[in-house]
Order: structure tokens, then C-alpha cells, then sequence
């Protein structure tokens, strides 16, 4: 899913807008990961711990009433 949105935008053929929310799954398992290999010494620090994220909020539904329909 996401992995073919990645791929298409770096290839360039067209381009995917990912949702905050799965920006910050994706941003959390990416933590992960690094906190692993900072706590192995792989690493010397976390270089996605400075990394400012979009908000998880997703706007609210919009409800269809008698009187928007109308308008």
C-alpha cells in the first residue's frame, strides 16, 4: 500500500498523498529501528528523534443535511 505510493513518487510516474496518520505509523516504526541499533551501538544517535510530524487529527466528516443539500 504505502510502499507502492513511495515507489511511484520516486520514480516519478505520478504522485501518492499519504495520510498524516499513516506518515506517522511509518515514522514509528522507523523509530523504532533506530532506537534498536542506537541501543546496539550500531549508531551513535537517533536521527529521527528531531523529525517534526504532521498532526494524526484527520478532519472531521462533513454531514449531509436536508438544508446543505439544499443550499
Amino acid at each position: 500500500m504505502w510502499v507502492e505510493a513511495a515507489a511511484a513518487s520516486w520514480s516519478g510516474s505520478s504522485t501518492i498523498e499519504l495520510d498524516n496518520a499513516t506518515i506517522r505509523r511509518v515514522h514509528a516504526t522507523a523509530m523504532s529501528a533506530l532506537a534498536t541499533a542506537v541501543k546496539r551501538r550500531k549508531i551513535a544517535a537517533n536521527p529521527g528523534e528531531h523529525v517534526e510530524l504532521p498532526s494524526g487529527r484527520t478532519e472531521c466528516a462533513l454531514v449531509w443535511t436536508e438544508h446543505r443539500i439544499e443550499a
